[in-house]
């Protein structure tokens, strides 16, 4: 049975006609994002056209030259590609980039060199050179997803993983892979099928990356949802949220989960002395302190009005007591600039820490923490107040700081 004639320069021009048509759909949906990398992959899609476009005319050119021509686009797409991931890491350019792109171009003309006129030879080492580029770009994904990864990256990721794979066939066959057969047989099913994987591949690709875009798009505005206006703090429906995945980890790690509650004092005055407008400026200052004076894994919200709670996960005694008194001191210790008026500006602290057991409800821990809080407004303001179960932890503590501890902490 005679099978029939593939006309593998179609096959490599509907490739490059692929990657080029793909520069205008990056730029249409992907230009809101251009920060994060897409002038790269825009660029990448354009050499990946390029080299295709060589292989399709390569019976007009002669050989080396179209051939080696291709490899250097193919090369400089797949560093571009590498590059374009570290801008939607944030990354600016760097050092690292710069290798990425010449370090392959230097080893491509190294190759010639050497071997100038084994061309099987020389595109062996192409293909382990494009391998090792690939790799590289997948360090670069990996190190691009926080937590669970998105479907775009996972795209992403699997066109990457059949690019290395459609390159095998370079490494062990060299140069024939591209040169016609004498009968246009079974020989070219493997370039035909390499073309195609190679169109499906920068379709995934370019979808998997635009999904990425949107993905983390979608991922911030879902969490601007969560933050409070004013302060940009987590809000209290975002904290509720929180409170039962911290409450399980904390009872799987069999750790202790700390609780503040801080108020700032005398806020009505304010707000009825300086306006409205103060009151916010108040509000913001004491939200910064948070975000400032807390450790990382902590979780801090503005719980309503001029109230914040914050949440310390894996916590000791000596961790909340610390943190509760750095919180009002840094509070205490700055006023709040507004137009003419120099506001200064107080809190009133209630702590708890809680071992986490099963049965264990949030409202049992927020309501130690609040009575706590409320002995501290009722003795004065200004201070932290401890609950009974932290104050027996802190008193029990090593530390040196623990035995002057006492229930109620003045500032000032």
């Amino acid at each position: 049975m005679l099978l029939p004639v593939l006309d593998i320069y179609t096959a490599f021009g509907m490739v490059a006609l692929s990657a080029w048509t793909l520069l205008g759909v990056l730029w249409l949906l992907g230009r809101r994002f251009w920060a994060q990398g897409v002038p790269y992959v825009m660029a990448a899609a354009f050499c990946f056209g390029v080299a295709y476009w060589l292989f399709a005319i390569q019976k007009s050119l002669p050989p080396a030259w179209a051939m080696t021509g291709a490899h250097l686009c193919i090369s400089v797409a797949i560093a571009l590609l590498a590059i374009g991931y570290q801008r939607f890491r944030g990354q600016q350019w760097s050092l690292t980039d710069a290798i990425t792109l010449g370090l392959p171009l230097l080893l491509l003309f190294a190759g010639m060199v050497a071997a100038p006129s084994d061309m099987s030879l020389q595109v062996r080492l192409r293909g382990v050179l494009f391998i090792g580029q690939l790799l590289w770009q997948l360090h670069v994904l990996l190190r691009a997803t926080r937590g669970s990864a998105s479907l775009g990256w996972k795209l992403v990721v699997a066109g990457l993983l059949v690019q290395i794979l459609a390159l095998m066939p370079l490494v062990i066959y060299g140069e024939r892979q591209f040169v016609p057969a004498a009968n246009m047989g079974i020989k070219l099913l493997l370039p035909w099928m390499m073309s195609m994987v190679m169109f499906l591949n920068l379709q995934i690709t370019a979808y998997g990356y635009l999904r990425m875009l949107q993905d983390r798009q979608h991922e911030a505005e879902r969490k601007a949802a969560g933050l409070d206006g004013l302060t940009q703090l987590p809000s209290r429906r975002t904290l509720m949220e929180h409170v039962p995945t911290a409450m399980a980890l904390a009872e799987k790690e069999g750790s202790s989960l700390g609780l503040l509650v801080l108020d700032i004092d005398h806020f009505k005055k304010v707000n009825d002395r300086y306006g409205h407008v103060a009151g916010d400026a108040v509000i913001q200052h004491v939200a910064w302190v948070l975000r400032n004076q807390i450790r990382e894994q902590d979780f801090p919200a503005r719980y309503g009005g001029e109230e914040f709670v914050v949440l310390l996960p894996q916590a000791t005694s000596d961790i909340v007591y610390s943190t509760a008194q750095r919180i009002a001191h840094a509070v205490h210790a700055e006023v709040v600039a507004h137009d003419d008026e120099r506001i200064r500006v107080s809190v009133s602290l209630g702590a708890h820490l809680q071992k986490v057991h099963a049965g264990l409800c949030w409202e049992e821990m927020l309501a130690v923490a609040d009575a706590a809080l409320y002995e501290a407004k009722n003795t004065g303001r200004d201070r932290v107040v401890l609950s009974a179960a932290a104050r027996a932890q802190v008193m029990a503590s090593p530390s040196p700081a623990a035995g002057t501890t006492s229930q109620q902490c003045r500032n000032g």
